[in-house]
């Protein structure tokens, strides 16, 4: 629909379409005012008269009265103007009769059709093709608005989505290198290992997921490859339930959107206890609906005091995403309980099939 919409409305085909416009108008106007005596030849002559004084006040109103006084709201000026048209404009129609009933006055053929020497026929006739001419300029002006301004949203959208971007993957690579320092303090042995994946998570960030969406599958990798870095550096402190099932090849989501509540979940909570945590996290995909889930346990309440007004920079950003990409498409519930924080997000990514992607 779209598509044809930009077809009528192309630069390119603007002659074609005017010209054809008014050979519509040239019969149109000829079986109106001929339809009495149906002594069309005499009233074509008429009407080659009258077209031109239709013409004249069409482009008169479409392309100087309403862009310049409608459009822009100076609805003074363009009462005004339009009512100089439509006087000027009759008052031609008039003496068009009257030059054409002088010339008939004097030649052998039948008189013109009564309709044509009617003022009210003439005013409806001229003006009611007019009108048709205003319409259709209106719904064009309508048309290449709303396409502009879609066209100004998406790209709103897209330079928002990207900023967010920008700013959760420097939070990542920041937190994750900075686990690697402790443990090159530490002389760990497992340091190396933590190096292979975070290039393998590069990798992954510098050149797969560039594009709005990315195949589940990669997002699970990207998420197993984070917690296996997260595992090292924890070791025996952390106890780690992972249920994510092989995802389904066919479902994409926005890259990145899973990973922000996972790193929430070790830095606000095995991070924050001394003691052992554990960090449940699970992932179901069916029919195009993703369900994914994060649990982890709270530190204590003295620990809560030190952190409150604190919040993590990854899930704001990752709620205000969710929102941007998919909207109405999408829940997320965050449960906290005196021992324990968890969210549950679902994602519907079956219209994302059928819609353009951001």
């Amino acid at each position: 629909m779209e598509e044809k919409l930009q077809f009528i409305t192309s630069p390119k085909f603007r002659i074609v379409w005017h010209i054809l416009f008014w050979m519509v108008s040239l019969v149109f106007f000829t079986f109106f005012f001929g339809h009495q005596e149906k002594e069309y030849r005499y009233t074509f002559y008429f009407v080659a008269v009258l077209l031109p004084i239709t013409m004249l006040a069409t482009y008169i109103l479409i392309y100087y009265v309403i862009p310049r006084f409608l459009i822009t709201k100076k609805y003074f000026g363009f009462s005004l103007r339009a009512l100089l048209v439509v006087l000027f404009s009759v008052w031609l129609g008039t003496l068009a009769i009257f030059l054409m009933l002088f010339f008939f006055m004097y030649g052998d053929g039948p008189q013109m059709d009564a309709s044509t020497i009617d003022i009210y026929f003439l005013t409806v006739g001229m003006y009611f093709v007019i009108l048709m001419a205003v319409v259709i300029k209106l719904f064009k002006l309508w048309y290449e608005k709303q396409q502009k301004e879609g066209k100004l949203e998406t790209e709103k959208l897209q330079a928002e989505l990207n900023m967010l971007k920008s700013q959760i993957h420097p939070h990542f690579l920041f937190n994750t290198l900075n686990n690697i320092y402790s443990l090159s303090l530490q002389k760990s042995d497992s340091t190396p290992e933590m190096l292979v994946k975070l290039s393998e998570i590069l990798h992954y960030i510098l050149y797969e997921c560039d594009g709005a969406f990315v195949p589940l599958e990669k997002e699970v990798v990207l998420l197993k490859n984070y917690t296996d870095l997260e595992k090292i550096r924890y070791n025996k402190r952390l106890e780690l339930i992972w249920n994510m099932p092989e995802p389904s090849p066919v479902i994409e989501i926005a890259p990145m959107i899973l990973l922000p509540f996972v790193e929430n979940a070790f830095k606000h909570g095995v991070s924050k206890k001394r003691e052992k945590s554990s960090i449940s996290i699970e992932l179901h995909a069916y029919d195009e609906i993703l369900e994914f889930s994060v649990k982890n346990d709270k530190p204590s309440r003295k620990q809560l005091v030190l952190e409150s007004g604190k919040h993590g920079l990854g899930l704001v950003n990752v709620k205000h995403r969710l929102e941007l990409i998919y909207p109405g498409m999408h829940k997320l519930e965050i449960t906290e309980m005196e021992t324990e924080y968890s969210i549950n997000l679902v994602i519907n990514t079956q219209q994302l099939n059928t819609s353009e992607k951001l």
